[in-house]
């Protein structure tokens, strides 16, 4: 018994899982790379801009790089699907293929948002790279 409390001891002094988490780990992030005041935005892609910059750049590219028909239908396919799953109107699926839980949206038909397939990141990759070798192939034969 006293072997068990004196390894409980040792590992409560030494153990920095204990340690509390700092709820401040925004305060060490480095300042924009535009306006010097504001702390940039973390995330995957470590944008240098804090959020205000950054629209306003993204406000200007719009206007330079404006999006073709075909963009603005397929980018409004998949907004709307999202709004529906985000507020669980649409429910996220396994993967169609190999049944894996994480999965994305596949739009077969941009006409018809709301109609969707699901499939894991490497099967929706798959899909397309065959999709694109199908008009080749019908080409050949």
């Amino acid at each position: 018994m006293s072997a068990k409390r004196a390894f409980g001891k040792k590992n409560a002094d030494n153990s920095k899982a204990c340690e509390p988490q700092s709820s401040w780990s925004h305060v060490d992030r480095p300042l924009c790379s535009r306006c010097r005041q504001r702390q940039r935005v973390g995330g995957k892609n470590r944008n240098p801009y804090c959020r205000e910059c950054h629209s306003a750049d993204m406000r200007i590219w719009r206007k330079t790089h404006p999006l073709t028909p075909e963009q603005r239908r397929k980018d409004s396919a998949r907004s709307y699907a999202g709004v529906y799953l985000r507020r669980s109107k649409l429910v996220r699926e396994p993967c169609g293929r190999c049944g894996d839980p994480n999965s994305q949206m596949h739009h077969p038909d941009y006409d018809k948002p709301l109609l969707v397939q699901w499939f894991c990141r490497p099967c929706h990759l798959q899909l397309h790279r065959e999709m694109r070798c199908e008009p080749a192939l019908k080409e050949a034969a």
